[in-house]
């Protein structure tokens, strides 16, 4: 029988201990955890260190019901291991970046009584999947995940984490928000119904993995080709996404405006050539394209914001004309500049003949072409081109062109 009792009492501390570790705490009735928790008048700052799922208390004292806890500050929830978070009634506004840089979080649970969701609140939260919120909240709401306005007109953010690599936006849908879009990790094709009127300057901002940007054709404020989105009347090129993969692009005729974050972040992209109708780069459009190697702006650009470039790739080239706007920057900030305008003579002789000559940009490479050009001798093996008529020195090919150059061939006779 004592055996028995043993038995049974040792299967009960086990459950108990087991009990105590399942990552589920709530706040409301375990005081223990205030350690980390800061109030001070309305404005609360939280730092949460166990894994589990959070429900945060409406007050400081919660027998009592006392201090009531209102709002929740920059860094309340910066960096934090729990895997949910669910706000209690009584709760008023998550402010600024007051949740951000959770590699844990997927679900949050937003309270009737929330009626403010500040800038950059689940920015950074990579595995964020569920944005939820309660059905009578009159500010809010949320359909599979993504979070809205209550009456879905404005679409505030998609879950950086959320599954699935297409999403159509509603078509009760008419803005979307400061980083709705920003850091996604899964989602790769996005389509904007006709009913979209405004689109925020950084709604695609920072890492992303988007692909393709489609407009519905019917849509009279925003156009897209190839999966780049435009303005209507594509003048304007709002986002070049940053998850394309292509090494290439050449922005299509006619557009005028590189807008703001346009091809902000994209770590793909080599080589980007604007077309002479271009007159505008806005700030940030090329800042973080870590690839970008060769930049064609042309002269008819005037105005370059003054941050549409922040530490660039120090192998970037600027291709311009003398003189123009583009090159008086890249002069000033001493990066590398092509000149399209300054011609550069490469002249391939064979003994006193001219055999070709090409006009070279200033600074420019030679082509795979023109590295490979050679010429035939009958009775003679072609043995490369040299700097120098007396055949010493090899000529480098590789080299940047940045003044005229005369080489010579050289011809071995061929052996009976």
């Amino acid at each position: 029988m004592n055996k028995i009792k043993s038995k049974s009492l040792s299967i009960f501390l086990a459950f108990v201990m087991l009990c105590t570790f399942v990552p589920t705490v709530n706040l409301t009735a375990d005081a223990a955890v205030i350690a980390g928790f800061e109030a001070s008048g309305d404005t609360a700052y939280y730092n949460m260190h166990n894994q589990g799922i959070f429900t945060v208390r409406a007050f400081e004292d919660p027998v009592n019901q006392t201090n009531p806890i209102r709002h929740f500050a920059k860094g309340c929830f910066v960096g934090d291991k729990a895997w949910g978070i669910t706000f209690s009634d009584g709760h008023l506004s998550l402010r600024d970046y007051s949740i951000t840089d959770s590699d844990f979080l997927i679900n949050v649970t937003i309270s009737s009584t929330i009626n403010l969701i500040g800038e950059g609140v689940f920015s950074n939260c990579r595995s964020l999947q569920n944005i939820i919120v309660v059905s009578n909240n009159p500010h809010f709401s949320s359909v599979g995940g993504v979070l809205y306005n209550k009456n879905r007109t404005k679409l505030i953010k998609y879950p950086e984490g959320k599954k699935g690599k297409s999403f159509i936006i509603p078509s009760t849908v008419t803005e979307i928000g400061k980083g709705a879009f920003s850091r996604l990790r899964i989602l790769e094709n996005l389509t904007i119904p006709a009913s979209v009127k405004t689109i925020a300057n950084d709604a695609f901002d920072d890492f992303g993995s988007i692909r393709n940007i489609n407009v519905n054709s019917k849509n009279n404020n925003f156009s897209s080709v190839s999966g780049v989105l435009f303005n209507k009347t594509k003048r304007n090129l709002i986002k070049y996404p940053a998850g394309k993969t292509a090494t290439k692009y050449t922005v299509p005729k006619n557009v005028t405006t590189i807008g703001s974050y346009a091809f902000y972040e994209n770590s793909k992209i080599k080589e980007v050539t604007l077309p002479s109708s271009a007159r505008t780069i806005d700030d940030y459009a090329f800042v973080r394209c870590t690839s970008l190697v060769r930049l064609s702006i042309p002269k008819g650009v005037k105005t370059i914001r003054p941050a549409a470039f922040l530490a660039p790739n120090k192998n970037l080239f600027i291709r311009t004309s003398r003189n123009s706007t583009a090159h008086k920057l890249a002069t000033s900030r001493g990066w590398n500049v092509i000149l399209t305008n300054v011609k550069r003579r490469i002249t391939f002789r064979n003994g006193k003949r001219t055999a070709k000559r090409y006009n070279i940009e200033h600074n420019e490479l030679l082509t795979a072409k023109q590295r490979n050009y050679k010429i035939k001798k009958k009775g003679f093996k072609f043995g490369g081109w040299y700097a120098d008529s007396k055949f010493k020195r090899k000529f480098n090919f590789k080299q940047r062109i940045t003044k005229n150059h005369t080489v010579y061939a050289k011809f071995t006779k061929n052996k009976k």
